[in-house]
């Protein structure tokens, strides 16, 4: 079965890895703080807030709202070499 889904997964999934793995090149104390705090806070109210905004809004607008929240957090953190 084709998912349209998947290229959103694919791009949503990936910054996660690439931000631990700068961080722990560079600050690695930080690293189970970024771990802690992204499973532990940003993933549980992410899902529910995400699932109440579908139930209210409509699911193509808080897709459309997490992709936009994806392009600011690129503009505002550029890829480091």
């Amino acid at each position: 079965m084709r998912s349209g889904l998947s290229p959103l997964g694919i791009a949503m999934g990936v910054p996660f890895p690439l931000g631990l793995a700068h961080l722990a090149s560079q600050v690695p104390r930080l690293l189970p703080w970024a771990w802690g705090t992204s499973t532990g806070c940003a993933s549980v109210v992410g899902a529910v807030l995400a699932s109440v905004l579908a139930m209210h809004v409509g699911f193509a607008l808080v897709v459309s709202f997490a992709t936009a929240l994806y392009v600011v957090a690129a503009l505002v953190f550029p890829q480091t070499r």
